[in-house]
């Protein structure tokens, strides 16, 4: 479908010719309200108008976004997703000549990103999202490497450990007066990463070291309290907003392979970064658990901890070292998934999709929870 860029804020939007004497007199409309008298009453009419209609429309309307004032855009954007749910196939070839032609206005390209990554099979959206998981799922792999027990509170350390992020990088700038994005992320990162081992302290001092040796199914139930325990004091001390965190990863979308394959992959650029820092973070890990003198150390924690203890393995800095790396983890998925949904408590639901990865992958295969993200993922 050809896409006419519409560029002033006054002029009326071009749209295909097949369809221009049903859409142009009520997409002039939409763009009209709140100017000129304009009210949401012709607006609503125009609106019905639009999405009377297919989705072959979906083009054209984002295309009358280019100049359009917030509360016409808001309009649009309705009639975008209305116009997306049983109207006929969503106009794929359509968005991406729409998303290819970077003049367009910003949202209305998010807009066309996410309908193609919805609707289009050659989207790597199942790749991107399992690798997200994965680094959720790592949480629990450290954990029970380490303990042998399954941890429960690995959401809620992604929700904590998020929560430190995003009001750390509001509060810097509030109290120091710096302003410089990197900067204050950089220290909001610190900071949250020092909450973090300060947390895995607490756990050991005031949990695990009263659990030595007790039965799985007893660290599992503490693994429950620390959850809770985690969510409160988070509200408490962090409050229960929703809050941004904002890396400065670019959320533009890019088509890969476009040489090999027809049309090319389409994925978000924020993916593809999230993906790579999560791929990243599991060969680190790797290398840690196999390599190094502290990782074997761990294993042979979770293999027998009166063994490991005879052998002169103290079992509390272990537990101390494992959970802080486990918040780590846990704060590297936080600022990922929070730059994308927002920091809200329903983030600590997100762990509940890494389950099967930790199933699939295996609860003792660092390498496993990477391979079981990317299956579940596609």
């Amino acid at each position: 479908m050809l896409v006419v860029l519409v560029t002033a804020v006054v002029a009326e939007p071009v749209v295909p010719a097949a369809d221009a004497t049903s859409l142009a007199e009520p997409l002039a409309a939409i763009r009209a309200v709140g100017r000129e008298g304009a009210g949401n009453d012709a607006a609503a009419a125009a609106w019905r108008a639009i999405v009377a209609g297919d989705a072959g429309r979906i083009p054209a309307v984002l295309a009358a976004m280019d100049g359009a004032n917030p509360l016409a855009a808001n309009w649009l954007s309705a009639a975008v997703d209305a116009l997306a749910t049983g109207h006929g196939p969503v106009p794929v070839d359509g968005l991406r000549d729409f998303l290819a032609d970077t003049r367009h206005d910003p949202h209305a390209r998010r807009l066309a990103y996410e309908l193609i990554r919805d609707h289009d099979p050659a989207a790597a959206r199942g790749l991107m999202a399992g690798m997200l998981y994965s680094l959720i799922a790592l949480g629990f792999v450290l954990i029970f490497k380490a303990s042998g027990v399954f941890n429960f509170a690995q959401g809620a350390m992604v929700l904590f450990a998020a929560l430190a992020m995003a009001r750390f990088a509001e509060w810097i700038p509030k109290f120091t007066g710096l302003d410089g994005k990197v900067l204050v992320n950089v220290m909001a990162f610190v900071g949250a990463l020092a909450v973090m081992v300060v947390v895995a302290w607490l756990v050991e001092r005031l949990a695990l070291s009263k659990l030595v040796n007790q039965e799985g199914i007893t660290l599992l139930m503490a693994t429950l309290g620390i959850a809770y325990l985690l969510e409160g004091a988070g509200q408490m001390i962090f409050g229960n907003d929703i809050y941004k965190i904002d890396i400065g990863l670019p959320k533009d979308p890019m088509f890969l392979f476009e040489q090999t394959f027809e049309g090319g992959i389409l994925v978000s650029k924020e993916d593809l970064y999230a993906a790579l820092i999560a791929a990243a973070l599991v060969a680190s890990l790797s290398l840690f658990f196999q390599k190094t003198a502290t990782g074997r150390a761990l294993r042979a924690v979770a293999d027998d901890h009166q063994a490991a203890q005879s052998i002169g393995i103290p079992l509390s800095r272990i537990w101390v070292i494992v959970w802080s790396v486990a918040g780590f983890v846990a704060l590297v998925a936080g600022i990922i998934w929070g730059s994308k949904l927002g920091v809200q408590f329903s983030l600590s639901l997100v762990a509940l999709k890494a389950l099967p990865v930790v199933i699939l992958g295996g609860l003792t295969s660092v390498p496993g929870a990477i391979l079981g993200g990317l299956i579940i993922g596609v």
